[in-house]
This record gives structure tokens, sequence and C-alpha cells, in this order.
């Protein structure tokens, strides 16, 4: 009886024993599994040389670099593109990532402002540092870093608003749309912009003063309406009201405005009307010979 019960407990000591074993090889094996899955689910952030503190795509989403192309004036370089194809097997998952490192840019101080669903413009402290582009054709996302000395300003206006600048000061007030666009004083011979098929003037109406000491040519500058119920971009045209040669009130900008003058600006765009009639908001970009970008946005 004692032989058997001594034997009964060697084996249940050594089936003890090889469970413990068991049990710490097996929790081991867990932890170094839950290392190496964390160790690939972290990504160390890369930057551009361009622009230390501007996170590459490929160390925020899932993107492989796959050219670089600098452009230059001069022999100086002004920017250079990025391209990364995006590891998605549909247009849709790749939109999305896309999408995703636009928002990411938040996080490190940026604002990736939208100009159409498939453009960005990417802006830190009023200061255009590049663009982003996403091609659904081939499933690519581009990004272009300007250099130092090619970035201009972007400022957010309002309307209302009263901006400041070396040469010259202007005021924003109101958006209209209209079939057609008349200059503001219609009690004489006038000159007026008639009406297109199947198409609406959207208007931005102010005041412009030229502050410099030299004649201003507001058609030097430029002006463009983006993201235009969250998708369309047209070209617009910067005009003010004058007299011109017998007397009749008109609108463009043919002369330059002499110093210290004040008049009334029509900023304005020919859409269709199915933008017109459905609209839901959009945003004005008013770029400057000087290198500054105003945006207005507007519903």
């Amino acid at each position: 009886m004692n032989t058997l019960l001594l034997r009964m407990g060697v084996v249940a000591a050594s089936a003890a024993l090889a469970c413990c074993t068991l049990g710490c090889s097996v929790q081991a094996a867990d932890n170094n599994s839950e290392e190496s899955a964390s160790s690939e689910q972290t990504k160390a952030v890369q930057y551009f040389e361009q622009c230390t503190e501007l996170p590459t795509p490929d160390s925020v989403i899932d993107a492989t670099e796959s050219s670089t192309i600098s452009s230059s004036t001069d022999g100086i370089e002004t920017s250079t593109k990025y391209s990364y194809k995006l590891n998605e097997d549909d247009s849709e998952a790749a939109a999305s990532q896309a999408q995703s490192y636009a928002d990411s840019l938040s996080d490190y101080g940026f604002q990736a402002i939208k100009d159409s669903e498939t453009e960005w413009t990417v802006v830190k402290d009023s200061t255009k540092m590049g663009t982003i582009s996403y091609d659904p054709s081939d499933m690519t996302l581009k990004v272009e870093v300007y250099a130092e000395g090619s970035r201009t300003t972007l400022e957010s206006i309002s309307l209302g608003q009263t901006v400041e600048a070396d040469n010259y000061t202007f005021t924003l007030t109101n958006v209209e749309w209209g079939k057609e666009l008349y200059p503001p004083d219609t009690s004489g011979g006038y000159n007026y912009y008639q009406e297109q098929p199947n198409k609406t003037y959207c208007v931005v109406k102010g005041t412009f003063k030229n502050t410099g000491s030299n004649a201003f040519d507001l058609g030097s500058t430029s002006l463009e309406f983006k993201n235009m119920n969250g998708k369309y971009n047209f070209s617009g045209s910067p005009e003010y009201a004058f007299y011109n040669a017998v007397g009749y009130s008109s609108l463009g900008n043919f002369y330059s405005i002499e110093p210290l003058t004040e008049v009334p600006v029509y900023l304005y765009a020919s859409v269709p009307d199915e933008v017109a009639e459905n609209f839901t908001g959009g945003t004005m970009t008013w770029t400057f010979r000087d290198g500054s970008t105003y945006s207005l946005t507007f519903e």
C-alpha cells in the first residue's frame, strides 16, 4: 500500500511540475507576442526635409513613397513634390486614407484647408506651407512642400472685416446671387453683364482703397471660388465700379486705381444654376501680387 501511494505521489508531483513548466512557457510566449504586436503597431514619425514639422504620409498612414520631383526658378528651389502610393485595394478606401492624412495634420499644428474633394492647402500660422492632392485614378497621394523662400500668407477673413495691408485696404460686406450683374449706379447710362444660359453670378461686394504711393492694378490680382458645394472650383474676376470715358457707370479692371482712391469692388464668378440653386457653402480666395491670399468662407 505504501509503495503504491508513493508511486502515485511521484506521478502527481511530476504532473504538477510539468504543468508549472508548461504554464511558464505559455506565459513567456504570450508576453513576447504582445511585445511584437506592440512593436509592429508603433511607427516612428518622419518629417519632410523642407519642413521639419510636417509629417510624411508614409509615417502616418499606410502609404509607400514612389517619387520625388523638385521645382526651381533661376536655379533656386521653390518646392518639392512627393508622391505616395496608397496601399489600398479600392479608390474609396484610398480616398479615406488621404483624408485621414489631411485630418492628422492638426495634431502637428497645421491646417489642411479643403479646396475640393481631392485637394487641400497646408497652412501654419497664416503661412502656406504646401498642398496635398489625391489622384483616384492611380490611388496616389501627392504632397508639395514649398521652400522657405516661396511661402506666402493665407489669411482667413469674414464679411464686415477691414483688412489693412501696406498698399491697400478693403472690406467685403455681403454675398449676392443674380442672373445679371449691374454696377452700383444705374440712374443714367450704364454697362452691365447680361444673363448667360444656365448660369448664375455669385458676387462678393465691398470697398477697396489704394493706400500706396503708386497706381494699383486690380487686374493683377487673381480670384477663385473653391470647394463650392463641397467639390466644385471656378475662376473668378476681381473688378471695381467706375465711370468710363462717355460717363457710363461700368464694372471692370482695365484701368489702375489711383493713390488714395476708394472704389466699390465686385468679386464674382459665373457658376452653373445647379450649383447656385443647391448651394451649401464655398470659399473665395483672393490672391495679391505681394503674395498675400485672403480666404472668405460663406454659405
